[in-house]
This record gives C-alpha cells, sequence and structure tokens, in this order.
C-alpha cells in the first residue's frame, strides 16, 4: 500500500471535529498524526487536513488548518519518536523528505446521506418552477444563456467532441452554440498552450483562466459498462419503486447544495442521465472552492469537474446523439458580472 492510501485510511478511522465537542482537540490529534506520526510537513499534510476537514461541523478555513499543522510540527509535548506511524523500520523522516506526489484527496460518497436527501426532497418540474427565468418554447437558447454566463467577448474553448474542439472569441461562436455539446466552464487566456506532455493544443489547463463556475455533475449509473451493478444500484432501484428518477434525485441534491452556496446559475441535461449545475465560486477563496467540491462529491458529484478545463454541456446545445441538452433552471442574477 502506498503511503498516501495508508494515511488516507488511517484518518477515516479519526472521529471529526464538531463544534461544541472537543473540536479543537481532535483537530489538533489529527495534524499530529499527519506532521509526527506520518513525519509530513506542512505542505504534504495539507491535502489530506482538506479531506479530514469535510467531515468536520464546521469546516475549518484554510489558515487554521495550517495554524494547526504548524502547531503540531512544533510542539514541544511529543512523546514519540517522529514517523513513529510509518514502521518499525523507520527512525525519523526529516521535514524536506521526498514523497510520492499527494493528489487532491476525495471523500468517499455518503450513500445513507444522498438517499436521506433524495427521498425527501424535489423533482425536475420543481427545478424548473423555481426558475427566475424560464424558456417556454421548444427553441435553443444556448446563445442567450452563454452570452449572460460570459458577458463581454472572452475567449471561449467549445468542443463538438473531446478531440475536436477551438477556442475563439465569443462572438465567433455567434450562432454556432445550439448545435453543439461541450464548453470549457471558465474564460481562456490563450488560443493555445501547452498540455502536460508539452504538446500545443486550444484545450490545455495552462490557457485556462480563473475558475468561475464550478459544475457540479451527478449520474447515478444502476450498472457499469459491463452491465454490472455499482454502488448506485441499491439507491436507483429503491428510488424507482417509489417514483424517484435520476433527474429528480440530481435535483433534490443541486438545491441540496445550493443552500450552501446561493450562486447556482444555471442547470441543464446533459442529454443522457445526469444534470450539470453551474455554481458561481468567482470570489471565493481556493479553500472554500476546494470545500464546496468535496462537499459534492460526498454526495455523489463527479469529482472530473474539479478540473476546471473540463469539458461540460452546453446549456441548451446539442448531444451528439441529437438530444436537447435542455437548460431546466436558469437564474441570470447569478452570473459572472461584466
Amino acid at each position: 500500500m502506498i503511503l498516501s492510501e495508508r494515511i488516507t485510511k488511517y484518518l477515516d478511522l479519526c472521529e471529526p471535529a464538531i463544534a461544541g465537542q472537543r473540536g479543537h482537540d481532535r483537530t489538533f490529534a489529527v495534524a499530529a498524526k499527519l506532521t509526527w506520526g506520518f513525519g509530513l510537513n506542512v505542505e504534504q499534510a495539507y491535502p489530506f487536513m482538506l479531506a479530514f476537514n469535510t467531515r468536520c461541523q464546521p469546516w475549518w478555513t484554510e489558515r487554521d488548518l495550517r495554524r494547526k499543522l504548524e502547531q503540531a510540527l512544533t510542539h514541544h509535548g511529543h512523546t514519540k519518536r517522529r514517523g513513529y506511524l510509518l514502521g518499525e523500520e523507520v527512525n525519523y523522516l526529516p521535514t524536506a523528505a521526498p514523497l510520492p506526489k499527494l493528489e487532491l484527496l476525495w471523500p468517499q460518497p455518503d450513500v445513507a446521506t444522498i438517499d436521506r436527501i433524495v427521498s425527501t426532497g424535489l423533482t425536475v418540474s420543481d427545478l424548473w418552477e423555481l426558475g427566475p427565468l424560464r424558456f417556454e418554447d421548444n427553441d435553443s437558447h444556448a446563445e442567450e444563456i452563454i452570452d449572460l454566463l460570459f458577458p463581454d467577448d472572452p475567449l471561449l474553448c467549445v468542443g463538438k467532441s473531446s478531440h475536436e474542439f477551438a477556442t475563439r472569441h465569443r462572438e465567433v461562436w455567434r450562432n454556432k452554440l445550439a448545435n453543439l455539446p461541450f464548453i470549457v466552464p471558465a474564460p481562456m487566456l490563450a488560443i493555445k498552450g501547452r498540455t502536460q506532455h508539452g504538446r500545443e493544443s486550444e484545450h490545455t489547463k495552462e490557457a485556462t483562466g480563473r475558475r468561475v463556475y464550478q459544475v457540479i455533475e451527478f449520474d447515478f449509473s444502476e450498472f457499469d459498462k459491463n452491465g454490472r451493478a455499482t454502488i448506485w444500484t441499491p439507491n436507483v432501484r429503491k428510488w424507482r419503486s417509489h417514483g424517484i428518477e435520476i433527474g429528480d434525485a440530481c435535483v433534490s441534491l443541486i438545491l441540496h447544495l445550493r443552500n450552501q452556496l446561493k450562486h447556482l446559475a444555471c442547470v441543464c441535461y446533459s442529454g443522457g442521465r445526469s444534470l450539470h449545475a453551474w455554481f458561481r465560486v468567482q470570489g471565493l477563496t481556493p479553500v472554500a472552492r476546494r470545500q464546496f467540491m468535496q462537499q459534492a462529491v460526498l454526495l455523489g458529484a463527479d469529482k472530473a469537474t474539479w478540473n476546471r478545463c473540463q469539458f461540460v454541456r452546453i446549456p441548451d446545445g446539442m448531444r451528439d446523439n441529437g438530444v436537447r441538452q435542455t437548460c431546466y433552471y436558469f437564474a441570470p442574477g447569478e452570473a459572472v458580472k461584466p
């Protein structure tokens, strides 16, 4: 087992910090396990603290988490050797010792909480009624929606597929979006950038601008691509028996997240099973954005959309199978401002 997996399994056994229940002590204890027990430095330990933080009530700020790690690392009350949780063969792990690159850790979906929210939630029809601006005809309103989501004339990366795309100014895309499926939910900084392999491309993280929307996608599949049951199978079957469709389940969770972040600008259909919810995160701190995404993943969201250059569905665009990616909810007042 690699070190990151070992640490994650260990922290899964740690009780979360709850306000009024010695939350400070529990958080400090976790910080001590990371910095002293596993011998990590503050930067190495921080992603693990973020994962632990998703279970705390309320969440700690980035400043608080880092301060706890720094205090735990320099505390004079340690009675065991540093690195004692790494095994008997390790006597000491220096602060600067290299470790495998630590990716942002995501929580496992809380299936019981998801089921509780979905079982008492709203439906796609309810979401439609809640929308401040409703499109009553059968025409595509992709152009109007994109104009409001991305004011002025920014560079936008739009794709026909994951292999066929281009980055052009918004006006170049005028009258083309209704028949296209994909868009990067952030303005681009340049037409081209370098991929992680050094290749020049018009769809790269390097050329993607600051995150302005966090798109959340829920997709609960009863079976995987090989026809085998998934972790969602019992829930999906239970929901179906109560007349709850997959889209309704997605709506319940999206609206639950809106209780935490009110800036829900748009919700559209993927043309398959899932819904894509566009939350405006412009102005949030990096830690607040991460915490929001981690909470969404805890509720079953696809973590792939954390990548800010990840393609998502164009609201009211067209999927390659000819199905309209219907916009079920649109709140222009929650879009970014010029």
